[in-house]
């Protein structure tokens, strides 16, 4: 079942990688008329290129950042609701040195029902965070999934 979970929080990770850069105001990047790198630029790019957090790479709009942003608290506060006390305790203090979300499920023995009821908040925000990107944008995004999954 954590498998499971792993997999469907592919995504989630892959976010919770730039999340500092979803809070921070900065100027809005617009992607309208910029071109989109292939798959070979992404993967054999300059070193700063490839050191780029994935927001970065997106070239997130503010607005875009602030919606991400807030689907992941969400996310959040709908998986501690599902946690006991002594699972939620150690979320909250995992989450407080940074450390990624999906890790720190797996540490904590979910039980069946709370992994269904996690995977399903998981997907939400996953389907939530892709209603918010450009076309070109969910292209970049698969682009770094799979070269997620190769390492």
């Amino acid at each position: 079942m954590l498998k499971l979970l792993s997999s469907l929080s592919l995504l989630t990770a892959i976010l919770a990688t730039g999340y500092p850069a979803l809070a921070q105001s900065g100027t809005t990047n617009s992607t309208a008329g910029s071109s989109t790198m292939t798959k070979t630029e992404s993967t054999t790019g300059t070193a700063d290129e490839r050191s780029m957090s994935l927001p970065e790479k997106l070239k997130l709009t503010s607005d875009q950042k602030k919606k991400i942003k807030n689907s992941v608290d969400l996310m959040k506060k709908n998986i501690s609701a599902e946690l006991t006390t002594e699972q939620r305790s150690q979320f909250e203090a995992a989450l407080k040195r940074k450390s990624q979300v999906i890790p720190t499920l797996k540490t904590l023995n979910l039980s069946p029902e709370q992994n269904k009821k996690i995977v399903t908040v998981i997907k939400s925000m996953n389907a939530k965070v892709k209603a918010v990107l450009t076309p070109e944008q969910l292209k970049e995004l698969q682009v770094a999934q799979a070269d997620r999954m190769k390492k």
